[in-house]
Protein backbone atom coordinates (compact mmCIF):
# COMPACT_ATOMS: atom_id res chain seq x y z
CA UNK A 1 0.00 0.00 0.00
CA UNK A 2 1.40 3.38 -1.00
CA UNK A 3 1.65 5.99 1.74
CA UNK A 4 -0.96 8.71 1.69
CA UNK A 5 -0.01 12.33 1.16
CA UNK A 6 -2.97 13.43 3.26
CA UNK A 7 -3.26 12.80 6.99
CA UNK A 8 -6.41 11.73 8.83
CA UNK A 9 -5.48 13.98 11.79
CA UNK A 10 -7.80 16.82 10.76
CA UNK A 11 -10.60 14.29 10.29
CA UNK A 12 -10.06 13.07 13.85
CA UNK A 13 -10.36 16.66 15.06
CA UNK A 14 -13.51 17.05 13.01
CA UNK A 15 -14.96 13.90 14.60
CA UNK A 16 -14.48 15.45 18.04
CA UNK A 17 -15.98 18.70 16.79
CA UNK A 18 -19.04 16.87 15.43
CA UNK A 19 -19.34 15.02 18.74
CA UNK A 20 -19.42 18.37 20.55
CA UNK A 21 -22.02 19.73 18.10
CA UNK A 22 -24.20 16.63 18.58
CA UNK A 23 -24.00 17.01 22.37
CA UNK A 24 -25.03 20.69 22.19
CA UNK A 25 -27.94 19.85 19.89
CA UNK A 26 -28.99 17.04 22.24
CA UNK A 27 -29.00 19.42 25.20
CA UNK A 28 -31.05 22.02 23.34
CA UNK A 29 -33.48 19.66 21.61
CA UNK A 30 -33.90 17.03 24.33
CA UNK A 31 -32.73 18.78 27.48
CA UNK A 32 -35.04 19.67 30.31
CA UNK A 33 -33.59 23.17 30.68
CA UNK A 34 -32.92 23.92 27.00
CA UNK A 35 -33.09 27.65 27.74
CA UNK A 36 -29.71 27.35 29.47
CA UNK A 37 -28.11 25.85 26.35
CA UNK A 38 -29.88 27.64 23.49
CA UNK A 39 -27.09 30.18 23.05
CA UNK A 40 -24.37 27.58 22.49
CA UNK A 41 -22.60 28.10 19.20
CA UNK A 42 -21.77 25.08 17.06
CA UNK A 43 -18.16 24.75 15.99
CA UNK A 44 -16.68 24.43 12.50
CA UNK A 45 -12.94 25.12 12.90
CA UNK A 46 -11.88 21.51 12.31
CA UNK A 47 -14.06 21.32 9.22
CA UNK A 48 -12.32 24.38 7.81
CA UNK A 49 -8.97 22.85 8.75
CA UNK A 50 -9.90 19.60 6.99
CA UNK A 51 -10.76 21.55 3.85
CA UNK A 52 -7.58 23.63 3.91
CA UNK A 53 -5.41 20.54 4.43
CA UNK A 54 -7.24 18.48 1.81
CA UNK A 55 -8.28 15.74 4.23
CA UNK A 56 -11.86 15.59 2.97
CA UNK A 57 -10.56 14.05 -0.25
CA UNK A 58 -9.97 10.83 1.73
CA UNK A 59 -13.73 10.40 2.19
CA UNK A 60 -15.92 8.68 -0.36
CA UNK A 61 -18.44 10.90 -2.14
CA UNK A 62 -21.37 9.86 0.04
CA UNK A 63 -19.57 10.55 3.32
CA UNK A 64 -18.06 13.81 2.02
CA UNK A 65 -21.58 14.92 1.04
CA UNK A 66 -22.88 13.98 4.51
CA UNK A 67 -20.10 15.97 6.18
CA UNK A 68 -20.64 18.99 3.92
CA UNK A 69 -24.39 18.85 4.59
CA UNK A 70 -23.77 18.65 8.34
CA UNK A 71 -21.57 21.72 8.29
CA UNK A 72 -24.10 23.54 6.15
CA UNK A 73 -26.54 22.91 9.00
CA UNK A 74 -23.93 24.13 11.51
CA UNK A 75 -23.74 27.40 9.57
CA UNK A 76 -27.52 27.63 9.48
CA UNK A 77 -27.84 27.15 13.25
CA UNK A 78 -25.12 29.71 13.88
CA UNK A 79 -26.83 32.23 11.59
CA UNK A 80 -30.10 31.85 13.50
CA UNK A 81 -28.13 32.04 16.75
CA UNK A 82 -26.68 35.38 15.69
CA UNK A 83 -30.17 36.67 14.88
CA UNK A 84 -31.39 35.38 18.25
CA UNK A 85 -28.68 37.11 20.31
CA UNK A 86 -29.20 40.37 18.42
CA UNK A 87 -32.94 40.45 19.13
CA UNK A 88 -34.21 42.28 22.21
CA UNK A 89 -35.53 39.74 24.73
CA UNK A 90 -39.12 40.92 24.53
CA UNK A 91 -42.19 40.68 22.34
CA UNK A 92 -43.02 38.81 19.16
CA UNK A 93 -39.67 39.40 17.48
CA UNK A 94 -37.85 37.60 20.28
CA UNK A 95 -40.36 34.75 20.33
CA UNK A 96 -39.96 34.36 16.57
CA UNK A 97 -36.16 34.43 16.80
CA UNK A 98 -36.29 31.79 19.55
CA UNK A 99 -38.61 29.55 17.53
CA UNK A 100 -36.48 29.85 14.40
CA UNK A 101 -33.35 28.97 16.34
CA UNK A 102 -35.00 25.98 18.02
CA UNK A 103 -36.22 24.76 14.64
CA UNK A 104 -32.71 25.15 13.22
CA UNK A 105 -31.30 23.03 16.05
CA UNK A 106 -34.05 20.42 15.58
CA UNK A 107 -33.70 20.41 11.80
CA UNK A 108 -29.94 19.88 11.98
CA UNK A 109 -29.98 16.99 14.43
CA UNK A 110 -30.20 14.02 12.05
CA UNK A 111 -27.85 15.45 9.45
CA UNK A 112 -25.11 16.26 11.95
CA UNK A 113 -25.56 12.98 13.84
CA UNK A 114 -25.35 11.05 10.56
CA UNK A 115 -22.09 12.75 9.58
CA UNK A 116 -20.69 12.09 13.05
CA UNK A 117 -21.55 8.39 12.85
CA UNK A 118 -20.29 8.00 9.29
CA UNK A 119 -17.00 9.75 10.00
CA UNK A 120 -16.52 7.69 13.16
CA UNK A 121 -16.97 4.45 11.21
CA UNK A 122 -14.61 5.66 8.48
CA UNK A 123 -11.88 6.54 10.99
CA UNK A 124 -12.36 3.28 12.82
CA UNK A 125 -11.81 1.38 9.56
CA UNK A 126 -8.78 3.55 8.71
CA UNK A 127 -7.12 2.83 12.05
CA UNK A 128 -7.83 -0.92 11.86
CA UNK A 129 -6.70 -1.24 8.23
CA UNK A 130 -3.52 0.78 8.71
CA UNK A 131 -2.32 -0.83 11.94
Amino acid sequence: VAPRDTDVGPLEGMLLELEYNVSVIDMVVHGVSWQDKIGSILHDNEYKRSISQGSLILLNDELRHAVNSAYSEVGRVNTFLELYVNTRPEGNAFAEATNRLLEAYRGSELTIRSAYSGLGLFLQREVIEND
